[in-house]
């Protein structure tokens, strides 16, 4: 085991990882599961960068117990059915959203802002956890409802995230290869579908490489893991990205380049909540 030794190169024909130290490992197969700023997805396609995305988050925690002990806040949850579904608001403009969930049996409110990037915090990169004070985070907010507004200002561990953006390769397998998570299908949080898409990932590979899975045979597991995830992982990546009527334009025609005839769901979260990937990947052994 290597750890914290920054990857230099990916051979997917060989099955090698070579170290910036100049060690190599050799192996079956290799998991590409190192993010947006992978490394081992320019084994498959080299020119994908990463690049600053016109949209920013702020990510903050709420106790329950907590909300319900504010008036205006209680009145504001209590208004919908949040306890068990994701919810998405928008500003009074249309154009920035809020998306909140329950956590831990709905002890835990999660919840998102989005705006538009401010070129102030350029120099924050693309890291997701930029301490926030909740002042700032109420002026981010300017412009939403007195509820969503006032949920901010009980907000715990405030995070600011100026993510970044890459497009997805033309497949997720190269040879001995295969990626998972941020590195194959980076997405920003809109739809909070990046985690939950990355374990299905990690489920199918679950399946298609048990334990007597042989080394002759994981290429071919890995064409049916492509077969089972590509179009699904390129579709949530490019539906989160819908914040305007001009990018719903671009994401529609970037899905279409990569898997011709799919497109956007007009119901994202049945589509988000209703797979089955593991009986999926069964079926197809």
């Amino acid at each position: 085991m290597s750890l914290r030794s920054p990857v230099a190169s990916v051979d997917p024909e060989r099955a090698t990882v070579t170290l910036e130290g100049g060690e190599i490992h050799h192996a079956d197969v290799i998991i590409g599961s190192d993010g947006i700023h992978s490394k081992t997805v320019h084994a498959i396609d080299e020119t994908l960068q990463v690049a600053k995305s016109s949209r920013t988050a702020y990510r903050f925690m709420v106790p329950t117990d907590k909300a319900m002990r504010d008036e205006t806040t209680r009145d504001f949850l209590q208004s919908f059915d949040w306890s068990d579904i994701l919810t998405i608001l928008f500003d009074k403009t249309g154009d920035r959203n809020l998306v909140m969930y329950p956590c831990r049996g709905g002890t835990l409110i999660n919840v998102a802002t989005f705006t538009e990037a401010d070129s102030d915090n350029e120099e924050l990169g693309d890291a997701w956890n930029n301490p926030v004070s909740v002042d700032d985070l109420v002026k981010v907010m300017d412009g939403f409802p007195e509820g969503p507004v006032s949920l901010a200002r009980l907000g715990e561990d405030i995070k600011h995230w100026a993510s970044g953006s890459r497009d997805c390769p033309r497949t997720f397998v190269r040879e001995r290869l295969v990626l998972i998570g941020d590195a194959a299908h980076p997405m920003p949080p809109t739809w909070t579908a990046g985690a939950g898409t990355g374990i299905e990932d990690a489920a199918a590979l679950g399946v298609l490489l048990d334990e007597n899975t042989t080394a002759n045979q994981v290429q071919e597991r890995l064409a049916l893991y492509n077969k089972v995830r590509y179009e699904r992982g390129v579709t949530i990546k490019y539906a989160s990205e819908n914040v305007s009527e001009e990018q719903v334009k671009i994401s529609k025609r970037k899905l279409e380049e990569l898997c011709p005839g799919a497109s956007i769901p007009e119901d994202m979260a049945k589509y988000l909540w209703t797979e089955d990937v593991i009986s999926r990947c069964r079926l197809l052994l």
